[in-house]
């Protein structure tokens, strides 16, 4: 008799830790899945469709955490060069490329749960973006020999997690954007009249490691 209440209630025990008996560790592991936080690198390039740009590169880190199961929140810091097409203003003012830099936060939308080798997604962004820079020739009453101005960024776009290891993925990702420059220089206080707002595309290529 002894025997058959314990028989009886071991599936009682298992259901105490959660409501489809099993245990809370490994609903939170298939409900939220192993990718809850990662960080990574990525390199791109975008093209400004406007303004007198050539092109810009990138390099960045990020860092993301998976508030639900297929929403993510980040936080991204990239830099690299802004080039100039031969002959706008920019080009015949600034020394050699401007050097850019963009600090924000982005979300992503996955449509498919983080045990899935393949993860398309959806991503909006938004941040600040910095330009950096060297005169060819000094400018104002002081002789600024370099300057910055500052913007706001935003972005939208889409992509693919493939999973390449136990924890470790690859991405590639196409977005749109839209920057926005300061009326004025930091530096030497002149009125921005070399840096138009623009509109761009862009391509990136990533790994991230989640744990």
């Amino acid at each position: 008799m002894g025997l058959l209440l314990s028989f009886c209630a071991a599936p009682v025990r298992a259901n105490a830790d959660s409501q489809w008996g099993e245990p809370k560790d490994s609903w939170v592991r298939r409900e939220i899945g192993p990718d809850i936080v990662k960080w990574g690198g990525s390199m791109g390039v975008l093209a400004p469709l406007d303004g007198g740009y050539q092109h810009i590169t990138q390099g960045g880190l990020f860092g993301e955490i998976e508030l639900f199961k297929y929403t993510a929140l980040g936080i991204e810091e990239n830099f690299g060069g802004c080039f100039f097409e031969r002959g706008s203003e920019a080009d015949l003012t600034v020394r050699g490329a401007a050097m850019a830099f963009d600090l924000g936060l982005s979300l992503r939308q996955y449509f498919a749960s983080p045990h899935k080798s393949l993860r398309p997604y959806v991503v909006a962004g938004a941040g600040v973006s910095v330009l950096e820079w060297e005169y060819e020739t000094p400018v104002g009453p002081d002789e600024i020999e370099s300057d910055t101005i500052g913007g706001l960024n935003s972005y939208f776009g889409a992509g693919l997690s493939v999973r390449v290891g136990t924890q470790w993925r690859v991405f590639g990702e196409v977005d749109g954007g839209w920057v926005a420059w300061d009326r004025k220089t930091y530096d030497a206080e002149i009125r921005n009249t070399m840096f138009d707002n623009f509109a761009y595309v862009g391509v990136k290529v990533g790994i991230s490691y989640t744990y």
